[in-house]
């Protein structure tokens, strides 16, 4: 006959078993996150290897993880992600569009119950780091992109053509008629920076300068007033480097324009403090950059 000691032994040491052993029985682990960006792009994130590379850290590294991904249909997939120590498989879906502007997505893995004790949500699956990367602009576009309203309305303008390839001497001169005749009639205007933008013509190239002024007035020997829409939007950019490596913030813009569908409307144009009319390429600038989009 067993003793009374000895049944409560065998029962605690069956019962560290089934601990044991249910702790390591992998189970469902699911997450669920809501990113401030439309489907559409949270989906092109998803499904595209090389877009996995710009926001997954662990794919940065060459070499200590690789990424397989089956595509089920085009909002949701399989990701198999591979370690020298592990495998692990998410399949993750796009599984509420709430907006243009908002996505819930969800991941669900099979992971040991004891792993789930101590993960943290961003261990567990990848969707914080794309969260992350997407509603964090400068991280993903390397600059900080930021929409805006039109705030100076009425800009007083003027141009001059140069021969493409030319140093632009032109800049200087434009800013300095602007100024004498703001001066002149007594125009109340924002004079401590300027705006000018270029447009491509073939063989040349026509620089366009302007200062925000307060009150209309008549068109007069190549200088005129620009009324910009009171309720338009403007993509911003505030840039400081060399002047030309400026197009780097142009490319980041041509890609968040099309990430955020948005359509340019206008020429861009660059914003500069009134003492700096020489630029030169191969100095540092600090200038702001917008472009008219719809």
């Amino acid at each position: 006959m067993w003793s009374r000691t000895y049944l409560v032994r065998l029962a605690a040491a069956a019962g560290v078993i089934l601990l044991t052993g249910g702790l390591c029985i992998p189970t469902d682990f699911r997450q669920e996150v809501r990113i401030r960006a439309a489907t559409y792009e949270v989906a092109r994130q998803l499904t595209d290897t090389n877009q996995w590379r710009q926001w997954y850290p662990a794919l940065t590294r060459p070499g200590d993880t690789t990424l397989q991904l089956q595509y089920i249909n085009p909002l949701s997939v399989t990701a198999t992600l591979h370690t020298r120590t592990s495998t692990k498989h998410y399949t993750i879906t796009v599984c509420s569009p709430l907006n243009d502007t908002s996505t819930v997505i969800c991941s669900s893995s099979r992971i040991p119950f004891w792993q789930q004790l101590y993960l943290s949500p961003a261990a567990a699956t990848p969707l914080l780091y794309l969260k992350n990367f997407m509603e964090h602009v400068p991280i993903r576009y390397g600059f900080d992109l930021r929409l805006a309203p039109v705030r100076d309305t009425l800009i007083l303008t003027t141009a001059a053509i140069l021969p493409r390839g030319k140093t632009d001497t032109a800049t200087p001169r434009l800013h300095r008629e602007l100024m004498q005749l703001i001066r002149a009639i007594r125009l109340p205007a924002d004079t401590d920076f300027y705006y000018r933008t270029f447009i491509n013509t073939g063989d040349s190239i026509r620089v366009a300068v302007g200062i925000p002024v307060h009150r209309h007035t008549k068109d007069s020997l190549g200088i005129r007033c620009l009324r910009l829409p009171e309720g338009g939007r403007l993509l911003t950019a505030h840039y400081v480097g060399l002047y030309k490596d400026r197009q780097k913030v142009y490319a980041a813009m041509g890609s968040y324009m099309q990430d955020h569908r948005l359509r340019p409307v206008a020429q861009p144009y660059e914003r500069y403090p009134a003492a700096d009319t020489l630029l030169p390429q191969d100095q540092n600038i600090t200038i702001d950059l917008y472009y008219p989009v719809y």
